[in-house]
Parts: structure tokens; sequence; C-alpha cells
């Protein structure tokens, strides 16, 4: 995917893009995945960079945090009472 969405892009865009990779979250945490993407964007005409996000084991947390901190948030939560799907798209819209 990394490599598709790199050719799809303009040949001067798409060499700045290799050049800033980076994964974040838990999942980047797979055993191995560095390796892989190494490998598979070794074929690339183009040098690239990847960058592992050092705090990405926490990085969902922290953002649920960051947006729980705000003062608008009850505004912005769904209660248990919306759960339905309509009032979900109406508090959306």
């Amino acid at each position: 995917m990394i490599k598709t969405s790199l050719n799809r892009c303009s040949e001067d865009l798409r060499y700045e893009m290799a050049k800033k990779i980076v994964f974040c979250g838990g999942s980047s945490m797979i055993k191995g995945l560095y390796d892989r993407m190494d490998k598979e964007l070794s074929s690339l005409d183009f040098d690239y960079r990847m960058e592992f996000d050092w705090q990405r084991r926490y990085s969902a947390w922290v953002g649920g945090s960051m947006i729980g901190s705000l003062s608008t948030f009850q505004q912005l939560a769904i209660k248990n009472s919306e759960m339905s799907a309509s009032e979900i798209i109406k508090k959306i819209l």
C-alpha cells in the first residue's frame, strides 16, 4: 500500500513523501514489521526513510486522554441514551 500510494503521487512529491514514512500506533509494534517494510520498500527506485514513533505503544491512550480533557468533550461525547444510529448521525451532523 505504501508503494502504491507513493507511485500515485507526482514524481517530485513522491521523493519527499518517501523520506518521511512514519509508523505509529500499537500495530506498528508487530514483530518483524520494520524488516518486512525495509525489504518491500528496497525495491523502490529512490531513497526512503522509515521512522517508528518511540511512544507508539501508548499513542491511542494519549490521544484519548487529550480529547477527554477538552472543555468541549461533554458536548462531543455520545451518551448511552443516544446509542441508536439515527441519534448518533443527528449529533454528528
